[in-house]
């Protein structure tokens, strides 16, 4: 029963440090010594414990970890489409999150008086222009550039600026 123990204890400690280790490997141990754990409280000897955490080791390994992975570059991938995704292909997250979206103005934003105000998602943003020559009105289609604290800077929509220079 002392080898229950032992590998119950492993199997955790095993799956605990998954929590800091990336691509599912170490789970995949942690998983087999919980294998062995459950043949040690069954009564099998040492030979079949070892056995039990080696082909639960690798079943997973094999059989788990890429449905896993594939899971993740989904996750990834989605990430890939965002136009704000960092450099490990992450998503971002609080500010930076709006960086690269579309947005639509409710409240008039003027380069040159100052401030106004843009929804995206539901939420309202306080935002203002780029340049001090540019000017949005309610209703317009905007692209969230960069942010200034809690400001958002934004720039008209790629769309809106190909239909005018076509005009």
């Amino acid at each position: 029963m002392n080898g229950a123990y032992f590998w119950l204890v492993a199997g955790l400690l095993l799956l605990l440090a998954e929590l800091f280790t990336p691509g599912f490997v170490v789970c995949c141990f942690g998983i087999g010594a919980l294998m062995a754990c459950l043949a040690s409280f069954l009564g099998a000897g040492l030979f079949w414990q070892v056995f039990c955490f080696a082909v639960g080791s690798f079943a997973t390994l094999f059989l788990l970890r890429p449905l896993l992975n594939r899971g993740l570059r989904k996750r990834k991938l989605a990430g890939k489409l965002h136009p704000a995704t960092d450099k490990d292909g992450s998503l971002p997250t609080g500010m930076d999150a709006l960086k690269g979206r579309s947005a639509l103005v409710v409240k008039e934003i003027d380069g040159i008086e100052g401030i106004g105000r843009v929804a995206i998602d539901g939420d309202e943003w306080p935002a203002k222009a780029a340049t001090s020559e540019e000017k949005f009105n309610v209703g317009e289609r905007i692209i969230v550039t960069d942010n200034e604290s809690i400001v958002l800077v934004v720039a008209p929509y790629p769309e809106a600026q190909s239909n005018t220079t076509e005009n």
